[in-house]
């Protein structure tokens, strides 16, 4: 269940049917007038699979705190998490695939990082760097200068209505902001 089914055995199949199969037969005999549909709702809820603590640590060395539906995060921390969890996501289903060599590695991401402090910014992107991600970001305020990025192209583009846009590109080499003409 840990493995992508396209790679699983015939016999590994087989075993699949039959847990998932158990687990139904399960849950009907827990409640017979329940469905078929609730049943089997219940056999692929991966929940009952696994158990899985989410803990956040920091940001002192030592501390941690385990999530729960008591103990909610902050509107930060939650959208840090959520980042966090993304680009894990990305980069295993991207690694995944068959290894060309010409493939990106891109995710887009609309309006990134609203609502996220500089410094969380900053991290976020190192992130990124070390999952070796490519990425195209839209964002009011984003640049992404940041020592962790070694190079990046941005481009702001400012429109007043009734106006011509304005655009301006700056590409970061890891160290100095260098303004590019725009053609």
């Amino acid at each position: 269940m840990r493995r992508d089914i396209s790679v699983l055995r015939d016999a590994e199949t087989e075993e699949l049917i039959d847990r998932l199969k158990t687990l139904v037969d399960e849950s009907y005999g827990r409640d017979p007038e329940a469905g078929y549909a609730t049943h089997l709702r219940m056999a692929l809820d991966y929940r009952t699979w696994h158990v899985m603590d989410a803990i956040i640590t920091g940001p002192e060395r030592g501390q941690e705190r385990k999530i729960s539906r008591r103990a909610k995060l902050s509107q930060g921390e939650t959208r840090f998490v959520s980042y966090v969890t993304l680009f894990a996501a990305a980069d295993a289903y991207l690694k995944s695939l068959p290894d060309t060599g010409l493939a990106l590695r891109l995710i887009l991401l609309d309006d990134a990082f609203a609502k996220v402090d500089q410094r969380t910014i900053g991290e976020l992107m190192a992130l990124l760097v070390r999952l070796d991600l490519d990425f195209v970001m839209t964002g009011h305020a984003l640049w992404g200068f940041f020592a962790d990025v070694p190079q990046m192209d941005t481009y702001e583009v400012r429109r007043d209505e009734g106006t011509a846009a304005v655009t301006t590109h700056v590409h970061w080499d890891g160290h100095t902001r260098h303004l590019q003409t725009v053609s």
